[in-house]
Formats: C-alpha cells, structure tokens, sequence
C-alpha cells in the first residue's frame, strides 16, 4: 500500500533526477512525488512519460526564494539534483531546515561539502535528517569505508577507490556528459584537501600512490579531489591517512595530467580542456591528426607498459584500510560483487533513492547534516541496494572483503 508520503526531486527532469523519480515510483515509499525543475516543460513531459498519477511536474528555480520555500511546504523529503553545490547547495538545505524537509543530495565537491556539513546544528534543531552526498561517491565508497574500518580494532588509513574493473576502459563512461567531465576536471586541477598525518591539508592532485590491495595486489592510484577525505575523519578519529584517488588507465592518467598542467599554466583555458579531453575519449573526427596521433602513441604506450607490468584494475568502487586488529598491522580491501547497470546517472541516484527509503522506513534515525557513513547502516544498505545491481545476491553478501596481514 502506497504512503502518504510526499517527496519534491529538485532537477527530478534531469539525467540524475528521473533516475531518483523512476526508482521510488517503483515503491510504495512516496504517495506524491513532485518533479521540480527549470525547465518546466522538461518536467511536464517526464511526468506525462511515466503517466502516474502520484506524480506532478512544477517549474521552479531554487534562486528564487519564495518559490522554493512554497515546493518544499509539506514535503516530508527533498532530494537535490541541483548543482553545481558551491552556488546551490546551502541555499537549498537552508530552505529544508526551514521547511523542516528531510534532505538529501548528491554533493561531490569537497569544498561545499564543508559548507554543508557545518549545517549540522541547524538541521538538528529543526529535527531533520540532511544526508550529504548520497551518490556513488560520495555515497556507496563511503559505505564501503565503515565496512573496511570495521575489520579492524584501530583504523589509521581509510581510502576511497574508483577503478575501472577488469575490461579495457577507454573512457566512454567519463564522457557521458559535458557536466560530469566539467566536474572530473575540476577536481583535478588546483589544490585538493586530503587527511595527511592526521591533519587536513591542501595538495596537488594526481599524486600518485600504491596501494597493496588485499586480494589484488600492488595497484597505483592518482588522487583526486572529493569529498570522502573530509568526511571519513569526523567517523574515525583515530584517521591519519585519507585520500580519495582512481585506478585508471596510464593514458587517461598520462592525458589528464598534461591537459591539466596546461590549465594551470593558463596554456588552454578550462572549457578548452574540456572540449578536448572530451574528444580524445570519444575519439572525435575533430580532434586533428597532429592531436590524434599524439594521443594515439600516449594510449598505445601506456597500455604496452601496463602489459608488460601485468597491471591489475581494482573493481569500479573500492575502499581500502589498514590499521591494527588483535595486535597485528592488517590490511583490508571492500569492493562491490556488481555494478549498478545504466550508466554514471543510475549508478549515483539509485543510492540516493534507496537512501531515501531507508529514511522513511526508519533505518536511518539521526538527525542532522552528515555525510553517509555517520548516519547509514552500510549492512541494510547493501540489502538493500542489491536488486538494483548486475549481482543480485539475496542468499549472499553484495560485498566482498578480503583482509590481510600485513608483511
């Protein structure tokens, strides 16, 4: 039987927002769910689509104040799809607070993570629960975090990994859309924050570890700047080490790395960089001989190296821990069994949508404004989310962890 639950999905017509609508339309979560965007007609055409009758398209612009306090006005949840953060993102939590709506959103920017975190007090005094970046990642990684940590009796590095699996990614997935890799960019150039010797500091990105991830083996990862470092400390105190980075191919690293040294040298603006690291990886017609074969021979003689290397890829999301258990040093690596099928959209609102349910169903009681390893059960999560992926496990854990002494 349906509730009598009513949830407003901010950007709900966009790529990322339909995919929180569809997924709670196929629950009996939300009695109503409102479909809130910009672009109204956007909106009204996805609800005319999915022609249920629990769901209404409004237009609305969340700089317009008023506008925004009347659509969250008896909402019990609201989901933001809404970015980027930095501009975004408090006004839209602040208008929750004041509603006193439950709130949710899909936050991947360090910086306005903080902003948003510091949050905490208000929601908590309005009796609401903010849930900041609950995505893939920040979202899922962050769970595999606590499910690491818990291996062990004292933690001191928690990492969170993106990969690549074990087929030959050419970054199609990356490509998806222009936003994404705006975003990707971003993240990669400038300063990052990172936990270092327990203590959060500003770094370069693209810094290059290794990693001996149990069950893999030794795997080099490059940094990148996100949101997990600067939560993961505040759930572990006893952190010393943190990054965020990703295991991808030596040439996407290789391009990713000139393109943004010549970003930072004011070579190429940004949203020339964009342009074409976009057409490297969908290997445009319009990138140019002279561009393409240059390209051509990174990717050739990344992929030469990492042969007679015998790389190894870690799975698509994966933290990795080491610390002590019992007396001994250990190290503990937590990856998903599946993946989460319809691309980079899905694999980040699926998570928002069963969080989201999870709130409404009671697993999540806290309240304030936290990140999801404060404030989920990374068990009943994982329970949760296990339909949605390509590894269905109900007799079965959707996880695997592999720990082990360290030498």
């Amino acid at each position: 039987m349906t509730q009598d639950n009513k949830l407003v999905v901010l950007g709900g017509a966009g790529a990322m927002g339909r995919v929180a609508v569809k997924t709670l339309l196929g629950t009996a979560t939300f009695g109503s769910i409102v479909i809130a965007d910009r672009a109204f007609d956007a909106a009204r055409k996805l609800a005319f689509e999915l022609g249920d009758p629990r769901i209404k398209a409004i237009g609305l612009d969340v700089t317009d104040a008023g506008d925004l306090h009347a659509a969250l006005e008896g909402a019990d949840v609201v989901i933001s799809t809404v970015g980027p953060y930095y501009r975004f993102g408090t006004t839209v939590l602040r208008a929750a607070i004041a509603s006193r709506t439950h709130y949710l959103d899909i936050c991947d920017d360090w910086q306005p993570t903080i902003e948003l975190l510091a949050l905490d007090d208000a929601a908590k005094a309005a009796g609401i629960t903010a849930i900041i970046g609950a995505g893939a990642s920040p979202g899922i990684s962050n769970l595999l975090a606590v499910t690491a940590a818990a291996e062990l009796d004292r933690v001191h590095t928690l990492h969170t990994v993106w990969g690549t699996g074990k087929r030959n990614a050419d970054g199609d997935d990356v490509v998806e859309n222009s936003a994404a890799l705006h975003h990707w960019l971003a993240m990669l150039t400038g300063q990052i924050r990172v936990q270092r010797e327990g203590a959060l500091v500003d770094v370069r990105p693209l810094q290059r570890l290794v990693i001996d991830f149990p069950g893999v083996g030794r795997v080099p990862i490059h940094t990148v700047g996100h949101p997990e470092p600067i939560s993961l400390p505040r759930r572990f105190p006893s952190l010393r080490h943190s990054v965020n980075a990703m295991d991808m191919p030596r040439g996407i690293i290789s391009v990713l790395k000139s393109v943004t040294r010549q970003v930072e040298a004011k070579r190429i603006g940004f949203d020339d960089a964009v342009g074409y690291v976009g057409k490297v990886f969908a290997r445009s017609d319009t990138l140019g001989l002279g561009a393409a074969l240059r390209e051509a021979t990174r990717f050739a003689w990344g992929a030469t190296v990492e042969i007679a290397t015998r790389k190894k890829y870690l799975p698509m999301l994966s933290a990795y821990a080491e610390g002590t258990r019992q007396g001994r040093s250990v190290r503990v690596g937590v990856s998903m069994r599946g993946e989460i099928p319809g691309g980079m959209a899905a694999m980040t609102c699926v998570p928002t949508a069963v969080m989201a349910e999870m709130l409404m169903a009671g697993e999540v009681d806290r309240r304030g404004a936290f990140a999801p390893e404060t404030g989920v059960d990374p068990d009943r999560f994982f329970r949760r989310l296990a339909p949605f992926t390509t590894m269905p496990t109900p007799e079965g854990s959707l996880l695997r962890t592999v720990r082990e002494e360290a030498a």
